[in-house]
């Protein structure tokens, strides 16, 4: 689920990337490229975390309805699973395109330090080089862990989906309403590390961006 891409998100990650290649000869483009990259992250995430919402609040409709249509809300939340199933897709193709961006931004800055000699300015940019691989690497270890927790929550969802898909009457219902009551326990630590990863994903985008930041923050 979470290791696949769909069709639109390859060719969004194409397009990106066709966009980007005019200015990926330079430490300034391979910077700006780094830092949307991670902004785009942040965005989908922020769906993911959304999504996750829709789909629990759809589940929990079902076994309101065991008297009543109980296929309609069925549907409804299988509606909901597979745009989860899409959004956490979208999660899969945005990171792919950060880490290949992160890559070649510390790769393309540390070719480049070889043409400097100073040893004062070798020591800044080597050591801001260093704090850059810290900031991003945190950012892929983060995202290794969300995809655990993830899986963990989407397979339990599967399995709610299977019981009820093979069962969808009142009597079937009935019996896992406490596993559907519950099913947003195995989202909160999902949910937990999305708000980190989005945390370390502004520390990532506001130390490569070039725009002053806003008054305030």
């Amino acid at each position: 689920m979470f290791r696949s891409m769909s069709s639109l998100s390859i060719l969004a990650a194409v397009l990106s990337s066709l966009l980007l290649v005019s200015c990926e000869s330079t430490g300034t483009g391979r910077s700006a490229a780094t830092s949307g990259s991670a902004q785009n992250l942040s965005e989908q995430f922020t769906k993911l975390d959304s999504q996750i919402d829709a789909t629990l609040a759809a589940l929990v409709e079902v076994p309101k309805h065991k008297d009543g249509d109980l296929k309609k809300h069925f549907d409804l939340f299988m509606a909901e699973m597979y745009r989860l199933d899409t959004q956490g897709k979208n999660v899969v193709a945005a990171a792919d395109d950060l880490n290949k961006n992160s890559k070649k931004y510390i790769e393309g800055w540390q070719s480049q330090m070889a043409d400097v000699e100073s040893s004062d300015l070798k020591e800044q940019g080597e050591a801001r080089i260093a704090e850059a691989s810290a900031k991003l690497d945190d950012a892929k270890d983060e995202l290794e862990r969300i995809e655990a927790d993830f899986q963990k929550f989407y397979g339990r969802l599967n399995e709610i989906k299977i019981i009820l898909e093979n069962d969808l009457n009142a009597a079937g219902v009935s019996g896992l309403e406490t596993a559907i009551s519950t099913a947003g326990e195995a989202a909160a630590p999902v949910k937990e590390d999305i708000k980190e990863i989005l945390a370390g994903l502004e520390k990532v985008s506001s130390a490569l961006s070039s725009q002053a930041p806003t008054e305030g923050k």
